[in-house]
Order: C-alpha cells, then structure tokens, then sequence
C-alpha cells in the first residue's frame, strides 16, 4: 500500500504520525498525571476538612459540657460540700452500707440531671479533701478508694478548674 505511495505523500504521513504518536503519548501522560494530582489533592483537602470538623464538633461538645458542669459546680450542694459525703478509704464490701447525706442526694440528683441533658457525658464525679467521693452511675468499689490519690484530683486541684476527661 505504501510503495504506490509518491515521498511527498509518504513525508506526509511520516509528519503526521511523527506529530500524532507524542501528541497521542503526552496525552496519555497528562491524563494519568492530572488524574494522579487531582486525586491526591482531593484525598488531601478531605482529610483537612474532616480534621476541621472533627476539631470544630469536639470543640463544641467539650464546650457545652463544659458549661454543663461550671453551672453544675456553681450549685449550692456542690459549693457547700464537706466531710458528710461517703468516704470509701477504709472501704470493706461486706461490711459497707450506703447511707447518702442529703447534701450527697441533692448533688447525685444534679449530677443525674446533667446526665439526663447532656448525652456526652458518661460518667460524672467529685472527690473532696475528705475522702469523699460521689460517682454517677452508683460507685461500687472493690477496695478502698481515696480520690485525693488520683491524677484527676490532683490535675483539677493544681489547675482549679472542672476537670473534662
């Protein structure tokens, strides 16, 4: 078919595939170039957004809880705490009967409450100097127990702020 072919026609064809071949191979190469980039920023820009979010929501609950328990801690039960609350350092199981003061009712009931509003929190707790120590849901120790032992009590007593763990 291309020996019938004159140069001229030939140089032709030869410009054309000589012009068509990079052109079909930079092309090629851009795609999956481009493709490649456009991926990668886009994994990228999600994770930074996700991260955002994820900074941006965390920020708003731990907020909200935080409001929580300031307004909590601002209750007259809570402010007016002292040695009537249960102490479990010389904690015995078989032994023990719970007998909460109506001080330690009250701000079991606050603490319900807080739980009741606030979906985020779990857990809920206030150590005294005393000893004493009240948990929502009930504290059921196993051994003795002194909350002035523990990182969290002394985290909140150095920083004298609600400690949110």
């Amino acid at each position: 078919m291309f020996k019938n072919l004159s140069i001229k026609n030939k140089l032709i064809i030869a410009i054309f595939l000589g012009c068509l071949i990079p052109y079909i191979l930079g092309g090629l190469y851009i795609r999956a170039y481009t493709k490649n980039h456009f991926y990668n920023e886009n994994i990228n820009n999600t994770r930074q957004i996700v991260a955002e979010i994820a900074k941006r929501v965390d920020h708003l609950i731990f907020t909200q809880t935080e409001n929580h328990l300031n307004m909590l801690v601002k209750a007259e039960s809570v402010q007016n705490v002292d040695n009537d609350i249960s102490t479990y350092m010389n904690y015995k199981a078989d032994g023990y009967k719970f007998a909460p003061s109506i001080n330690e009712q009250n701000i079991s009931k606050g603490f319900l409450a807080l739980k009741e509003t606030d979906e985020s929190v779990n857990f809920i707790s206030l150590g005294t100097e005393y000893g004493g120590y009240i948990e929502y849901p009930q504290f059921s120790p196993n051994d003795n127990y002194d909350p002035c032992t523990r990182e969290w009590y002394d985290n909140t007593i150095n920083s004298q702020t609600v400690n949110i763990t």
